[in-house]
């Protein structure tokens, strides 16, 4: 509704339209004068000031107000008593504000006053005279510079002459500041210049790098080391004297071999009767030395002896032993070494026997044939076989024994403990031909882990005690540097405390460490590692060989950042020699970045082919259901009967029988494996004799071949009823209609059927639709070509029928397992799918011509395809100077018809060259004359001439791309005379390109040709229905002319509605008839155009598809009535609230005055907005138009 407001005063705003709506206002002025008043709001400073810089501060100063100044005043800063200036403001208006800029030069550190003070001379009359002034303390401090020392040289705890030694210098900033470019660190050694690294990247504030020197002392005696950061001043700093880092250091002489036994190690807890890890540290401090025994005693028996095969200076070896002590009590344990006969002793208590709360038997099936000493088998466990709530957390408390309880204890190795997901165990045991079982106790609070990778490989190492007998290389380039250290901050899978880094910093470089290892027996090579890259693309893997190169020979390589993973690699084609094994570390070509690669738990494990299964407990598999695969079985047809059997025990049951029985005769039998707490499935086809009553009888692992915990569940039955033989052959049959529209031919022709999942279930044919048959209404087999098969998508069937004007109906079969396709071409012109491979080429002429420089080919590609196995690639480039090359893979097809369809697959890939282009080419002969049509895509305006016409259809690298032309509508386009036949002569698919150096690639497959357009077929009907009766506008308006009506059809059948009408009436009079065709399970909207005559109610119907042309499953739903309400005009109706006026103005005051304009009615173009005081007008102002019930503020 529009409000008229009432006149209450002299100042009027109305609108000058001509619907006229006024709003007044009583507005009082006073004649009363009034002073300003000057505040200084604000001293805006940088957020960082230094001394010696120039600086800008700005004062703020406001007129608060409203009454302008005039009079000009001054406005003065000053640090603490140190006047920094004065300026002069002329004029400052009410309500105004004005930054004064100062510019000041701080002249050292220090915390300042800053104040700032307006109308110093009081040369303005002002309200309020004592707030004039602002202070602000700011603090000068220290430019911000960076200050480099060498805080710490860590080096080898005793240096040796003639050894390369690793000297590390830590660099750190102690300054404000972060360094900006690149500085040099120097090594130098008694005055001289040993060798310099550079650090590129940033050094922040209060953080520190670290830099590696590789020293070899010539001779023994005392060195001076000295380290220098910035030795050059290059880097500006708040001091330049700190830079260096001074070090007295001894080199001494190799004396010979000096082995000393440095450590016993045991476990927490020892208890008798488990198997206790025991490791013996052995370092040489004397030069490298061969082969040595350690032997181990407790109480003065033997325990065991190892045989250590070499040790290098300065290098630790960890031994282990597994001690088995036979009862509770103390023991001194004594180490032995017969090179140089150190020992060392270490007094142990040992804890009673422990009791295990839990026990588990661990199945070894070994079908190798071959005994295996020493094998390291591989348990995993997860929650669903396996309860971790009866172990300690980290899964310390778990044993293992050969044979049962009783048996002896075998070392084991965790890999892995996970409580969540999976865990990984290494058990080493001896495994006879015929398997084992072995026994898992589990369950015990006070006992130790007696997990230790050195009791269960011939080669482990942990990387606990340092990198060993491991040697380090790098081949570096430029500026590249690297460090190889154990860092105890990786982590690791077996959650042990240390790991061996290898970091590769700066620009290119590939470095690494590796061992030589004897390999007598067939080992896999089994590590964990971690890859990790600040930028760009990081190298890391394993190598063999004695040393290192780019292009060393690389067992295992990757280019990729990873978390901690486990890796294994086949030794095998070494066996009997011995190797350097080594893993590397590189970044990719002068690339400025960081590598780590982090190694863990490196070891050699037994290699045996196949690899024995072990199996946690037992299985239990039962048959649980018996399901056809349809749900009528017929005599006399193969019928699929599917078999489901589960294992619900906790190991993998492999290699037993699943058998089929009808009425106690065995049809069939299969051999299967299923996993653990896992279901398989078995398809077997049942052929009956007739019709009649069966029952089916499923029987698993009759042979007793699977160890289970039950075997009375290894039976099930199923009672089914066979219905009578089928009279096509087929389960399915679907109805598909042929209508003819318009010109399209009858008689002999061809139809096309299209199927998709929303309308056909593929799941009841053959995988590869080889059991798809188009049969007449007698059941004689049509002619058929599946053009394409895609059982998650669209598949296309072409087919032959013999159609009358009036229609035909054909039936789709299918639901036959043991059918075999007969598809066929032979209602095609050409076909060609590039399935025979080379075979395929050789139907086709392949013509290339080129200038110099040119190139080009052909091929089969097995790798992009569109629905089966093959595509043809067709390459083609210039390399030198100017030129051209083209290829065409060209046939000769000489077939005359009214009208042609061409249908193929088309992938355009790499496209370069002023005129490059990839086409399919087809040549005809229209009434003698030549003309030639290609389409594809071109990296050109083509332009088309007298006989060669161009149809630019698709973008480089869109992806596979569908063609389906008629050719002679397309002729008929390009205005040629199209009155009779005419004749396919060529085809080809070509790529072309032009001028160096470009080259052009593309992928043709499933080109097909067919005599004429085929007639749409559709399986099974359509079903139309009205859905929806809407406006594009929120509601309808009257008198509006662009308020369309807008119905919704939507099509819930099988097939495909066309060229149906729709009509609508309002009020029983017709408004308007559409003609539209819909897709199968999909909707189509409609907009009907209609002026409502005045606000009021009105009955819309709607009628769809009312001559019947389509045929539907259901002839019912093809109305709808509805009621329209139109309640509002599409006129305008302007309404203007009140005016926004203070409620005091002065004399000389400028006023904003606001209103706010609404339109209640429909849209309006622009309009004035006038301003009258007294009766006259002050000011006008336009709106742009205005929208229904939309508001604007003036």
């Amino acid at each position: 509704m529009n409000t008229k407001l009432k006149l209450s005063c002299a100042l009027i705003l109305s609108l000058c339209i001509s619907l006229m709506c006024i709003a007044g206002t009583a507005l009082v002025v006073s004649s009363e004068g009034a002073l300003p008043d000057i505040v200084v709001t604000g001293i805006a400073t940088p957020e960082s000031l230094y001394p010696d810089y120039l600086y800008t501060i700005g004062v703020t100063v406001k007129n608060i107000r409203e009454c302008n100044i005039t009079t000009p005043f001054n406005v003065s800063l000053k640090a603490d008593e140190t006047v920094i200036g004065n300026k002069t403001v002329n004029t400052l208006p009410a309500g105004e504000n004005l930054t004064v800029k100062f510019s000041w030069t701080p002249l050292s550190i220090g915390s300042y006053n800053l104040t700032a003070v307006a109308d110093t001379d009081n040369a303005v009359n002002e309200s309020d005279e004592t707030n004039n002034t602002c202070t602000k303390n700011i603090t000068i401090i220290k430019d911000p510079k960076p200050d480099l020392i060498v805080t710490e040289i860590r080096m080898p705890q005793r240096v040796y002459a003639n050894i390369r030694n690793t000297i590390t210098a830590t660099v750190g900033n102690i300054g404000n500041g972060n360094t900006s470019t690149p500085f040099k660190v120097r090594f130098v050694l008694n005055d001289t210049n040993l060798c310099e690294k550079t650090v590129t990247t940033v050094l922040a504030a209060a953080t520190n790098t670290s830099i590696s020197f590789d020293w070899t002392p010539v001779h023994a005696g005392n060195y001076t080391i000295n380290i220098t950061a910035d030795p050059d001043d290059e880097i500006t700093e708040l001091d330049e004297t700190n830079n260096t880092k001074s070090l007295n250091v001894a080199a001494f002489l190799i004396s010979e071999t000096e082995l000393v036994i440095t450590e016993v190690k045991t476990t927490d807890t020892i208890c008798a009767g488990e198997l206790n890890p025991v490791r013996v540290l052995v370092r040489n401090l004397g030069k490298d030395t061969g082969e040595f025994d350690v032997t181990l005693y407790a109480d003065g028996t033997p325990v065991g002896t190892k045989r250590v095969p070499s040790l290098a200076f300065n290098t630790v070896t960890v031994v282990g032993f597994g001690w088995i002590p036979g009862n509770a009590g103390d023991y001194a344990l004594n180490a032995t070494e017969s090179k140089t006969n150190d020992w060392l002793d270490a007094d142990v208590s040992v804890a009673p026997a422990p009791v295990w709360n839990h026990t588990a038997n661990i199945t070894i099936a070994h079908s190798g044939g071959t005994p295996l000493t020493g094998h390291q088998i591989l348990l995993t466990l997860d929650p669903s076989i396996f309860d971790y709530n009866r172990t300690r957390d980290d899964g310390r408390d778990i044993a293992f024994r050969d044979g049962d309880e009783s048996g002896d204890p075998l070392p084991y190795w965790t890999l892995e403990w996970n409580r969540t997901s999976e865990s990984r165990i290494r058990i080493r045991l001896d495994v006879p031909p015929e398997g084992k079982t072995i026994t898992m106790l589990y369950g015990n609070s006070s006992v130790s882990s007696g997990s230790d990778g050195y009791l269960v490989f011939d080669f482990y190492d942990d990387f606990e005690r340092g990198l060993g007998s491991w040697q380090r290389d790098a081949v570096l380039y430029g500026d590249g540097d690297y460090t190889i250290t154990i860092v105890d901050d990786a982590g690791s899978l077996d959650g042990s405390d240390h790991a061996a880094r290898i970091e590769i910093k700066r620009l290119t470089g590939i470095a690494g460490l590796y061992r030589n290892m004897t390999l007598p027996i067939p080992y896999y090579f089994d590590f964990g590692m971690m890859v990790e890259c600040d930028t760009g693309t990081p190298g890391a893997g394993v190598f063999v060989g004695d040393g290192l190169a780019y292009d060393v020979p690389k067992l295992y390589a990757t280019g990729e950042e990873s978390p901690w993973a486990s890796h294994s690699i086949d030794l095998s084609n070494w066996t009997g020699q011995t190797v350097g094994i080594g893993f590397y570390g590189m970044n990719s070509w002068w690339r400025d970045y960081h590598v780590n690669i982090s190694i863990d738990n490196a070891r050699l494990r037994n290699r045996a082919d196949p690899e024995p299964f072990v199996d946690y407990g037992y299985a239990d598999i039962s048959p649980i259901t018996i399901t056809p695969r349809f749900a009528n079985l017929y005599a006399n047809f193969t019928n699929q009967i599917y078999v489901t059997v589960a294992n619900d025990g906790t190991a993998d049951a492999r290699n037993f029988s699943v058998s089929l029985s009808v009425d106690g005769t065995e049809v069939d039998s299969y051999e299967l494996s299923v996993p653990y707490r896992s279901n398989g499935t078995v398809e077997f086809e049942w052929n009956p004799p007739a019709e009649g009553d069966y029952t089916l009888s499923v029987d698993v692992d009759t042979g007793g071949t699977v160890n289970e915990t039950c075997e009375t569940n290894n039976n099930l039955t199923l009672n089914v009823s066979v219905n009578p033989e089928l009279v096509w052959g087929c389960t399915f049959r679907d109805e598909v209609y042929l209508i003819p529209i318009g010109t399209e031919p009858v008689g002999d022709t061809t139809g096309l059927l299209t199927l998709d999942p929303s309308i056909f279930d593929y799941a009841k044919t053959n995988p590869d639709g080889s059991d798809i048959r188009i049969k007449d209404n007698n059941g004689a087999d049509l002619s058929y070509w599946i053009e394409r098969w895609n059982t998650s998508g669209e598949s296309v069937i072409l087919f032959g029928a013999n159609i009358s004007r009036a229609g035909k109906t054909v039936y789709l079969c299918y639901g036959n397992s043991s059918a075999q396709s007969k598809s066929n071409a032979s209602a095609t012109v050409l076909v060609e799918d590039w399935e025979d491979g080379d075979a395929s080429l050789a139907r086709w002429n392949f013509n290339w011509s080129h200038t110099s420089g040119g190139w080009g080919f052909r091929l089969i590609d097995d790798a992009i395809s569109v629905t089966k196995n093959h595509s043809l690639k067709i390459s083609a480039g210039i390399d030198l100077g100017t030129g051209y090359s083209q290829c065409d893979n060209q046939k000769e097809v000489k077939a005359s018809y009214s009208d042609f369809v061409f249908s193929g697959w088309f992938y355009p890939g790499r496209l370069s060259g002023e005129r490059a282009y990839a086409a399919y080419a087809i040549d005809l002969n229209v009434s003698g004359n030549p003309y030639h049509l290609l389409y594809g895509v071109f990296n050109y305006e083509p332009a088309d001439t007298s006989d060669t016409f161009y149809f630019p259809l698709f973008t480089a690298d869109s992806g596979w791309q569908h063609l389906y032309r008629g050719l002679r509508e397309d002729l008929v386009e390009k205005g040629i005379n199209m009155t009779c036949e005419f004749s396919v002569e060529n085809v080809s698919q070509r790529v072309h390109t032009a001028h160096y150096p470009h080259a052009v690639e593309a992928h043709f497959d499933d080109l097909v040709i067919l005599p004429h357009t085929p007639i749409l077929a559709d399986l099974g009907c359509a079903d139309l229905t009205p859905i929806n009766i809407t406006s594009t506008l929120d509601q309808f308006y009257a008198n509006c002319t662009t308020n369309p009506i807008i119905v919704t059809v939507k099509n819930n059948g099988t097939a495909d509605a066309r060229d149906f009408n729709v009509s609508l009436s309002i009020d029983g009079e017709p408004l308007g008839v559409k003609t539209c065709s819909i897709a199968h399970k999909e909707n189509r909207s409609l907009a009907f155009n209609w002026t409502p005559p005045h606000i009021g109610n009105f009955t819309v119907h709607v009628e769809v598809d009312g001559e019947d042309v389509v045929n539907e499953t259901d002839e019912s739903n093809n109305n709808q009535t509805d009621t329209l309400i139109v309640n509002r005009s599409w006129s305008p109706d302007l309404a203007i609230g009140d005016l926004g006026i203070p409620d005091y103005v002065r004399v000389n005051q400028t006023l904003a005055i606001e209103t706010v304009v609404a339109n209640l009615g429909g849209w309006i173009g622009a309009f004035n907005l006038s301003l009258y005081v007294d009766g006259a007008v002050v000011l006008n102002r336009t709106v742009n138009d205005l929208g229904p019930e939309e508001n604007v503020t003036v």
